[in-house]
């Protein structure tokens, strides 16, 4: 059984693990960027935002059916500041939408985008 950290902001659940919250840390003190260090914050939204919303299965880790199925197998803790993590919580403000007038990424989308995770990121984290 693993322990990992939980956020909630705007119907968006963040979950980070344990050994990725301490990562995090060293990344924020030494003013580096926690998810170039490969550090995963797993998103999950409502199966109706997912249903709604275009690019949302190519965004969020799943939805809240899925997260309750990792949670059955690990400790989730609710955020307190625990592990270093701040409690950041991706895609909770809808930037990964903004656009330029070009109709590209802005910088904020690009960077909300970096937190994207894939199946094997949660085998890796949840399952293995």
């Amino acid at each position: 059984m693993k322990r990992f950290f939980r956020n909630r902001n705007n119907g968006t659940v963040a979950v980070i693990s344990e050994e990725d919250a301490k990562l995090y840390k060293s990344a924020a003190d030494s003013d580096g960027d926690p998810a170039k260090l490969g550090v995963k914050v797993f998103t999950f939204c409502s199966p109706e935002r997912m249903a709604s919303q275009e690019d949302a299965k190519h965004i969020f880790t799943g939805d809240y059916d899925f997260l309750n199925k990792l949670m059955a197998d690990n400790e989730f803790v609710d955020h307190q500041g625990f592990g270093g993590w701040s409690g950041y919580v991706p895609f909770s403000n809808h930037t990964e939408d903004q656009r330029t007038e070009a109709g590209l990424p802005t910088k904020g989308a690009q960077e909300q985008l970096l937190h994207r995770t894939t199946a094997q990121d949660v085998v890796d984290a949840f399952m293995s």
